[in-house]
């Protein structure tokens, strides 16, 4: 921010050469950015920060988004709860680091739980079977045996979170 108030005070512009790399990647960082600074010189009657210093910024919004990974709470779910849902949280979690799984639990004991209020916590339930009615947490179906096609439904679920 100091360099940038300096060039801004100094009226010296600089051209950020990977801006249309960080429009396309980072848009909703870009935009979000741009109507901030929108909306602080109409209020504040302060100078326009021009687009390739929008840009630079958000270069450090985004690098702020990628240290700071929030780790999603998975509940797996299988028939009995027993060798094939204890097989699956290992390939779940060798698989994606980056989420914690909490457990992993037969379906009756997901009902007990449900019933509990003990699983609200939860931000995705990876499962071997459907769940059953009235289960209102996001849900992703996969095979048992934890399959290439269901590791990326997985992430692209994940992504969505």
């Amino acid at each position: 921010m100091c360099s940038l108030l300096y060039r801004m005070k100094n009226e010296i512009s600089i051209v950020n050469e990977l801006l249309p790399d960080i429009r396309r990647e980072y848009v909703l960082i870009y935009e979000g950015l741009k109507e901030v600074n929108q909306e602080l010189q109409k209020r504040h009657q302060l100078p326009l920060i021009s687009d390739d210093e929008i840009g630079f910024l958000t270069l450090y919004f985004a690098k702020y988004n990628e240290q700071v990974v929030k780790k999603r709470r998975v509940l797996i779910m299988c028939s009995s709860g027993i060798g094939t849902s204890e097989l699956l949280k290992v390939k779940v979690q060798n698989t994606f680091p980056q989420i914690e799984v909490v457990d992993a639990i037969s379906v009756n004991q997901f009902k007990k739980r449900r019933l509990e209020g003990a699983i609200a916590d939860i931000d995705l339930i990876i499962t071997t079977i459907n769940l059953p009615e009235g289960s209102m947490l996001p849900s992703i179906l996969v095979n048992a045996i934890f399959t290439e096609n269901d590791k990326q439904n997985v992430a692209k679920t994940l992504e969505g979170l």
